[in-house]
């Protein structure tokens, strides 16, 4: 009878710790999503070199 109990309890245990990864890792995710939404560029034609110039901003707090 213990020994039953102690599999589900394992089996259990090992399900909300895949569920907390699963979520730990969306978490992650849509962190990055955002953080790439907070990218912008544009480009502008004859800058004072002559030729393009490419501008990268990075709106993100950290």
């Amino acid at each position: 009878m213990t020994l039953l109990f102690t599999g589900i309890a394992t089996y259990y245990s090992a399900a909300i710790a895949r569920q907390q990864l699963d979520q730990a890792r969306e978490d992650s995710e849509k962190e990055d999503r955002e953080q790439a939404a907070r990218v912008t560029f544009w480009m502008e034609e004859g800058s004072k070199a002559g030729g393009r110039a490419v501008h990268l901003v990075n709106r993100s707090p950290t």
